[in-house]
Parts: structure tokens; sequence; C-alpha cells
């Protein structure tokens, strides 16, 4: 639901929310399945991101949507929001004892770590996938000249 909100706020069309809303799935289910196997948070997002983006930049020419739309879109879900607020919330309230400080730095740093996760899965899957894509792609011509 994320994903298809972050898709219509930015004025896209129905097949870019409907790539991105099937991006999302691959996303988070990339994420799950590595907390399934006790993966860090951190490297878990890495993983859902790189899915997401991987799968996005394959398909996105043939489904003719931006693939760094789809894929931003996707990923939204995984951005640690909840680790932000506690890390803030932590900080407000500690007495100002390093103990207290390091109640809220705690998560700052996962929500950091998963941030900088999330933009190296993201961009390690589009550059993985882009020549997956443009071979793909020449594959896709070679045989409609092959048709013709």
């Amino acid at each position: 639901m994320v994903a298809v909100a972050v898709a219509l706020f930015n004025g896209a069309g129905l097949r870019i929310i409907l790539v991105s809303a099937a991006l999302s799935l691959i996303a988070i289910a990339g994420y799950n399945g590595m907390l399934l196997l006790a993966v860090h948070e951190a490297a878990a997002s890495a993983i859902g991101a790189l899915l997401a983006s991987f799968t996005g930049i394959v398909v996105a020419r043939r489904m003719h949507v931006p693939s760094v739309a789809v894929t931003t879109a996707a990923i939204v879900p995984l951005v640690p929001g909840l680790a932000v607020f506690r890390g803030l919330l932590g900080l407000m309230q500690s007495d100002g004892t390093a103990e207290g400080m390091l109640v809220g730095v705690g998560p700052l740093v996962l929500a950091a770590s998963i941030g900088i996760a999330l933009a190296a899965g993201a961009s390690f899957g589009l550059f993985l996938g882009t020549p997956v894509q443009a071979t793909l792609s020449s594959v896709a011509k070679s045989r409609a000249r092959v048709r013709r």
C-alpha cells in the first residue's frame, strides 16, 4: 500500500502504480526472507532493494515504465522511519547522561545503516540489471528481425 501511495502521490499512471506494487512485494519478500535466515536488518534491506531494482530494470522497458520511478516507489516501504522516530524520541527523553543518550543513538545508527543499505542495494540492482536488460532487448530485436 505504501508503494501505491508513493506512486499516486507522484502522479503516476496505472501501469507505474501496478509495477511499483509488484516490485514492492518482491522487495518485502526478499527482506522478510532474509530476516527469516537471521540476516541483519540492514543487509536484509539491501537484498530487498537489490531484488526490486534488478527486477525493475529488467521489466521496465518491456512494461514501458521508468525503472527509477518504480524502484523508488518499491523500496519506500523499507525506509526505517520507525527507527528514526525511536532514536529521536530516545534522545529527547534521555536524562543527559551518556547511557541515556545511547538509548537514542542506537536506533539512529541502525536507521542510517538501513538507509545506506537501501541505496547500495538499489544501485547494485540497477548495475546488475542494466546488462541483463540490454541483452534481453537485443534478443527481442533479433527475434523481430527473424520474423520479418
